[in-house]
């Protein structure tokens, strides 16, 4: 079987693509399990390993440590997908920026709630 004029190349030009959609998948996979070095909160952009339990009885405490913090809990999205939900006194943009987007994977949701006191 001879080759058609230009296949060869469509053959080379397809390996190429294969090749670098291998080594960006291998790239992803090496980084899957890093923590994020700028947060104490795990990996960001993950799909989720461990339970939304797990991971609210990890983090509750490093959490509830943010000033203006006053609860964490499960919660979940409009859409039924889970996320963790972080009860403030009251929202400002210090606590947007102290309060990690996710966690480990699940997204994380601010809920301004007032102050929370024991009875």
């Amino acid at each position: 079987m001879t080759p058609v004029r230009g296949q060869g190349r469509a053959y080379v030009l397809a390996i190429a693509a294969l090749a670098l959609v291998n080594l960006w998948a291998c790239r992803s996979d090496e980084n899957a399990g890093q923590r994020d070095s700028a947060s104490p909160f795990g990996e960001v952009g993950t799909v989720p390993q461990r339970t939304i339990a797990e991971v609210l009885g990890e983090h509750a405490s490093e959490l509830l440590a943010i000033e203006g913090v006053v609860g964490a809990y499960e919660g979940q999205l409009d859409d039924g997908a889970s996320c963790i939900k972080v009860a403030v006194a009251r929202r400002s943009d210090a606590l947007d920026d102290r309060v990690p987007d996710s966690l480990e994977g699940y997204p994380v949701v601010l809920v301004e709630t007032g102050p929370i006191e024991p009875k």
